[in-house]
């Protein structure tokens, strides 16, 4: 399992986020976790305070007994077993920072739905940014700069490309000629119709 993939089954935010802010003592925790795993070994803390467990040493007791009863219906020579069991140890080498990552999560159920969206799509936008960054530019923005004009060298990645088509396309809607076009199509602003 890849990194993505495990963070699409979490139905949480990774904890060093900072849309889901976590103590040092929480980070260490997590950092005993293997990587391919953490989401969905943290998810059971989230469960647990959905359950109505209240308290962090509630939530860590509830996490205990999820795993020891996963455990005892998985395969002990399997991956899965494996990343449980290393969630049993780090429970039982870093307990305070269990209880602190509990906590966090306790904090983070308890905000409003819209407030724990408004987050995590803050954080998604951030990752998608930085993704972008990494990534060629495609041939369609390429396309696209040279039909909105672009005599710039071409852009180094995704993000400096849809950046720099933005620019354009905001200039040339403000033009004349994009004034012209947009009363002779009916539209006021963004895309609005009159």
């Amino acid at each position: 399992m890849t990194a993505a993939t495990s963070a699409e089954r979490s139905s949480e935010l990774e904890p060093a986020s900072g849309a889901f802010p976590i103590s040092d003592a929480a980070r260490l925790f997590h950092s005993n976790l293997p990587a391919d795993y953490a989401g969905a070994l943290l998810d059971s803390f989230h469960r647990a305070a959905r359950a109505g467990h209240d308290t962090p040493g509630a939530v860590v007791a509830a996490v205990v007994h999820e795993v020891g009863n996963r455990l005892g219906r998985v395969d002990p020579h399997t991956p899965h077993a494996d990343a449980l069991n290393a969630l049993l140890a780090a429970l039982g080498q870093e307990p305070d920072g269990a209880r602190e990552y509990a906590d966090a999560v306790l904090d983070w159920n308890a905000l409003p739905p819209e407030e724990r969206a408004r987050r995590k799509e803050a954080q998604a936008a951030g990752y998608r940014q930085q993704r972008m960054a990494e990534l060629e530019p495609t041939g369609k923005q390429l396309d696209f700069l040279r039909t909105l004009g672009d005599e710039a060298p071409p852009p180094q990645n995704r993000a400096e490309a849809s950046q720099r088509i933005e620019e354009l396309k905001s200039r040339r809607s403000t033009t004349p000629f994009g004034q012209a076009f947009r009363e002779k199509a009916g539209l006021t602003g963004k895309g609005e119709q009159r």
